[in-house]
């Protein structure tokens, strides 16, 4: 016979509602053992909770998300200033500093130099409406989500629509100095392509060279 199981979930929900409650009530008239009933349930119980984180996740995926980097933004301003306050003070020691896990005091004035690698996107997460979910990571360290040193943040070059010729032809829409970034859009744009390039900044504003133009569909 034809699949009986619809694919909607709406129409899967409510099917297997009524089974379910039918099943629990005359599974010794359908032949169906005890345990055999109560495993299926369980699998019921198990598939109802996936739905509803899932469910969850889509309509406050980003909301949690950027919660979580509003957070850790405001988490950080707080520290730095917290610490610059501490190591302020005259009497602050070596060792007070080394138990907080602060670097060494250098007493010598260094430049950082031009960022000389690129930021390379290696993921954009479209699972969600009009939202991207830009990931990227130096090109010389791929394992990992460190910046390079002397680097301060990573500069996000976009373009919506048409290839760009270059960067010159792309907006700056972000500085961010940690990896990823979320991008939302407008219905209008809904499908269109959505065009990333990046480079690295450092501390006095240098830039250093750009990542090759990467191209991702804006999800509907």
């Amino acid at each position: 016979m034809p699949d009986w199981i619809p694919d909607q979930e709406a129409a899967l929900n409510t099917l297997l509602t009524q089974y379910v409650n039918t099943l629990n009530v005359n599974f010794a008239a359908l032949g169906v053992p005890t345990a055999k009933k109560d495993a299926f349930l369980s699998l019921v119980a198990t598939y109802g909770t996936a739905r509803t984180a899932k469910n969850t996740y889509e309509a406050q995926g980003a909301v949690i998300y950027q919660n979580h980097r509003d957070a850790l933004e405001t988490l950080t301003t707080e520290w730095r200033l917290l610490t610059g306050e501490i190591t302020a003070r005259r009497e602050t020691t070596a060792a007070q500093r080394a138990a907080l896990g602060l670097p060494a005091l250098d007493t010598t004035l260094t430049t950082a130099p031009a960022p000389a690698s690129k930021p390379v996107i290696v993921k954009v997460d479209g699972s969600q409406r009009l939202i991207q979910i830009v990931h990227w990571v130096d090109e010389n360290t791929p394992g990992s989500k460190a910046k390079p040193p002397g680097v301060k943040r990573a500069i996000l070059l976009r373009k919506i629509g048409l290839a760009p010729t270059g960067p010159t032809d792309m907006e700056e829409v972000a500085a961010d100095s940690a990896t990823p970034y979320l991008a939302q859009y407008a219905d209008a744009d809904a499908g269109k392509a959505a065009h990333w390039a990046l480079c690295w900044e450092n501390s006095t504003g240098e830039r250093g060279p750009c990542s090759p133009v990467t191209s991702w569909t804006i999800p509907g």
